[in-house]
């Protein structure tokens, strides 16, 4: 783990470049949902994404090649994800944090979106997902760090995150290494901040026993059925009246 440098640049910079029927699974709206303009936008989805297309493809293949529990995916999201993954967040959510952000075509998303590419943290472990991403954005925050370590770093109360979005492959950590990933995500968020994430799987990707732990609740946006394989999308918040600090505790809000 990267040791942190202190001095005067912002906080994201001093880290070193290295459902069941349950009220906690809502599903929002009713039904499968496809992101707004999936279908209209299907056929633009090889050319028009800023991933490059076959280029990060392989780019993917190469990478879980090398590392296969590391990358968990061998391609990069579609654009009818990442069209629902973002479709809540905009220029008014302030800064944002991405985890897992692999090629950057949640990324580019944001930006078509209005997040301005400075508000913009991305967290990534793969080396060459890093070096990727900071010529692809260059004034976004690029930190090569653990994501679960991210709550070792407090940054000021003005600059916690309005919103964040994961592209990490929680299915294939353990219960202990999630938990730590959202605890420490929510630690540098704003109170009514939401994180969203996709699945594979039909099920929200955060165990139920986590979300009890740490005083969140997950609800289900929708599904993109165009994204290869289909994934679906979830909100996960705050319980109303309740925070969890950096160490994980779970404090009433009064």
């Amino acid at each position: 783990m990267c040791s942190c440098e202190l001095g005067t640049t912002s906080w994201r910079t001093r880290l070193c470049p290295h459902p069941k029927d349950d009220a906690r699974f809502r599903h929002a709206g009713g039904g499968l949902a496809i992101s707004s303009g999936a279908s209209a936008g299907w056929n633009r989805d090889a050319a028009a994404s800023v991933a490059g297309g076959w280029q990060d493809n392989l780019r993917f293949v190469l990478e879980w090649l090398k590392d296969p529990a590391g990358t968990a995916a061998i391609a990069p999201s579609g654009r009818a994800l990442a069209l629902l993954i973002t479709r809540e967040i905009d220029e008014g959510s302030g800064k944002v944090l991405e985890l897992g952000p692999g090629t950057g075509i949640f990324t580019d998303r944001l930006i078509t979106r209005g997040v301005d590419q400075s508000d913009l943290t991305l967290v990534e472990q793969n080396p060459g997902f890093v070096h990727l991403l900071k010529q692809r954005f260059p004034r976004a925050s690029v930190l090569e760090i653990d994501a679960a370590a991210l709550g070792l770093v407090r940054p000021p109360e003005d600059d916690l995150f309005g919103a964040a979005v994961c592209g990490l492959g929680l299915r294939n950590m353990p219960v202990r290494q999630i938990e730590a990933i959202m605890r420490s995500a929510f630690s540098l968020m704003l109170p009514g901040a939401a994180l969203y994430l996709f699945t594979y799987g039909r099920r929200c990707s955060v165990p139920m026993e986590v979300l009890e732990r740490l005083g969140l609740v997950a609800e289900r946006l929708g599904t993109a059925l165009l994204n290869l394989p289909p994934a679906s999308v979830y909100r996960i918040v705050r319980v109303r009246g309740i925070r969890c600090d950096e160490s994980g505790r779970v404090h009433a809000i009064r």
